[in-house]
């Protein structure tokens, strides 16, 4: 029941896609997706699991590269990745974090793709206080440069921050998340 609402949830994005308020076209930019009115109803219901984002790309962009971080034994390591030409991309994506995995789909005029990443060793249990980050705003694209879309950590200790720039890498913490995009001006 789940994947056929999740699967409803994104066949109506795409159907409502025609309704969607256009991205700023004078830079290239990734923000979240801006639906209408009844298609934001429909997403209400699925909360924050899902999130949809809006690509606006120029022809400088090639390939886009989507990877998955988690916090590992003090370190960061990259669990999962999935790349492919810009053609393939439609200008839209969409996410869904779980506690210990991810969904990515990538939209396109015939529907979508979807690439999943389960069991990938990372334990919020062992946190006391926990941080979720996603982007709100329109975020600047520079080629070759990674950016933080969604961001989970944890910490044993009182406080926690990532600040503005999500830095993932040098927050402190015991256990995290990191979804990156990164798109890129040669071929996949």
């Amino acid at each position: 029941m789940k994947k056929f609402c999740l699967f409803l949830l994104v066949f109506v994005s795409w159907f409502c896609s025609a309704c969607t308020t256009p991205v700023d076209n004078t830079t290239m930019s990734i923000q979240p997706s801006n639906f209408s009115k009844e298609t934001q109803e429909v997403l209400e219901i699925f909360d924050d699991e899902v999130v949809f984002f809006d690509c606006n790309l120029d022809e400088s962009v090639a390939s886009y590269a989507v990877d998955l971080w988690a916090y590992q034994d003090g370190k960061w390591i990259l669990k999962g990745n999935t790349s492919g030409g810009i053609e393939r991309l439609n200008n839209r994506l969409a996410l869904r974090l779980m506690d210990n995995g991810y969904d990515l789909y990538i939209i396109d005029e015939s529907g979508y793709s979807k690439y999943s990443a389960d069991d990938i060793g990372t334990d919020f249990s062992v946190s006391t206080s926990v941080l979720s980050k996603k982007i709100t705003n329109p975020v600047p694209i520079e080629c070759n440069k990674e950016i933080p879309l969604w961001v989970k950590i944890g910490t044993d200790k009182h406080g926690i921050s990532l600040g503005e720039a999500y830095d993932f890498r040098n927050a402190d913490c015991n256990s995290g998340v990191a979804i990156t995009v990164t798109f890129s001006d040669k071929q996949v």
